[in-house]
């Protein structure tokens, strides 16, 4: 069991106290993830025209968010006017030691950098196919998805088309470096739950309800992903509808 989280945002000015609580609401949401793992955390930052960055450490998410591993280094110096979305994991180890960090999440795998909570129970035969760059089973993903996307940028389509290739229950959050204006999400089994928050112009999303409410308040809404399908959120989206 492991925890996927993220904040992703429409496209506006926002003052430096908007960015502020952002900051804050995200580091929030991976701290209550600590529940779903604590042997590793991580995470990345998507902005529009840039690749993407990311901060990842074999420490739970209290260590990596107080303690001297510039998460907030990162977040201040890469949150802005053209982030798209914020990312979090927090791991429970299976496959792969933590203190080898290629193991621990985000995982990036040439264009495809992502995170992922569930069991790959077949990642050895998916290795075989596709050739993972770590030992982590769910480094079987993003070497599937390097592989099918070739030399084009990843979409819904790629995503749809390859869940059936995964045995195991699974909810991913994945970015094309190459093409960084959205993220993608896709789940089969395991959750992913959604808070939007039209007047912030943020879409924000966790491995459980609790999650969110013990982040953000009791008193906000939510809303599950349909199981077993996959969507892209970008600015747009996050104050429309999702195509899931």
């Amino acid at each position: 069991m492991c925890g996927i989280l993220g904040i992703c945002l429409d496209k506006r000015d926002r003052s430096e106290a908007a960015i502020g609580e952002i900051l804050v609401d995200f580091s929030r949401l991976l701290e209550e993830s600590t529940v779903r793992g604590i042997d590793a955390t991580g995470v990345y930052v998507v902005n529009r025209d840039a690749d993407p960055v990311y901060l990842k450490a074999p420490v739970s998410a209290d260590r990596f968010i107080w303690g001297d591993y510039g998460f907030w280094e990162l977040l201040k110096a890469h949150v802005g006017a053209d982030t798209v979305a914020i990312i979090g994991h927090t791991r429970a180890a299976t496959t792969g030691a933590p203190e080898y960090n290629d193991n621990n999440h985000p995982i990036v795998d040439g264009p495809i950098i992502g995170v992922h909570n569930g069991i790959v129970l077949n990642h050895r035969d998916l290795d075989k196919k596709y050739g993972k760059q770590a030992e982590v089973d769910s480094a079987a993903i993003m070497a599937m998805l390097r592989t099918k996307v070739g030399d084009k940028p990843l979409t819904t389509k790629h995503l749809t088309s390859s869940l059936h290739e995964i045995d195991g229950p699974m909810a991913i959050a994945v970015a094309d470096r190459r093409k960084p204006d959205g993220i993608f999400l896709a789940r089969q089994g395991n959750p992913v739950v959604f808070h939007r928050d039209r007047d912030a112009g943020a879409l924000v999303f966790a491995s459980t309800g609790d999650i969110l409410r013990e982040a953000l308040g009791d008193d906000i809404g939510t809303f599950l992903m349909p199981a077993n399908t996959a969507c892209r959120v970008s600015p747009k989206t996050v104050r429309g509808n999702l195509q899931f």
